[in-house]
């Protein structure tokens, strides 16, 4: 893995990243539904490589 697959983005930089609002990452994380993510204390963090993982598993193919 890369080392930016392996570096530690902040909430911020991971809602940037996926084009949402942190406030969206914080309910989905409430919900049990968000990107996978690791807490440092009360600090959130998460990979480059994980959000990548978890926009793939949410890509849908349109019925043909």
């Amino acid at each position: 893995m890369s080392e930016i697959g392996m570096r530690y983005m902040t909430e911020q930089e991971a809602a940037d990243y996926l084009n949402l609002s942190t406030k969206t990452l914080q309910k989905w994380r409430y919900q049990g539904s968000a990107p996978a993510y690791h807490k440092f204390g009360k600090i959130v963090r998460y990979r480059q490589s994980e959000l990548e993982e978890f926009a793939n598993s949410s890509r849908i193919e349109p019925v043909r």
